[in-house]
């Protein structure tokens, strides 16, 4: 009997992200709505300045029922469990490769970056040929 109780014990204390910080889902949601204000406030000719996206970055925290302290803490808290972010991450990017063959996108639009390599703390981003002239 005491040994199932262990088992029971070790099986519910799967661990997790703690309850203080923004949860995966919520956090994927979050970050998804602030990098599409991200990408509308620096589209060329948009007309909207540095505080329009502070108050798009509030209202999308307010949306979601969280104050910019609770936000903050949960990014370092995701910064120091970097497994947990890239999965969120992964996740975003997954959503936006769905949402833009819906709206028409080519599969080979979609993976244009799909083939670039990192190596260190720098990223090859050049898709041209690569010669010296």
């Amino acid at each position: 009997m005491a040994g199932m109780a262990i088992i029971f014990l070790l099986i519910a204390c799967k661990p997790g992200i703690p309850g203080k910080y923004i949860q995966p889902h919520e956090m994927e949601q979050i970050l998804y709505e602030y990098h599409m204000a991200e990408a509308i406030y620096k589209a060329p000719g948009n007309g909207y300045s540095s505080s329009d996206m502070l108050t798009f970055k509030t209202s999308i925290l307010k949306n979601h029922g969280y104050t910019e302290a609770e936000f903050d803490s949960s990014m370092v808290y995701y910064i120091r469990h970097t497994k947990e972010l890239k999965d969120v991450y992964e996740n975003i990017a997954d959503r936006l490769s769905r949402e833009a063959l819906a709206m028409g996108a080519s599969v080979g639009e979609i993976n244009k970056y799909g083939t670039l390599t990192e190596t260190g703390d720098t990223a090859d981003i050049w898709n041209e040929a690569k010669a010296f002239v």
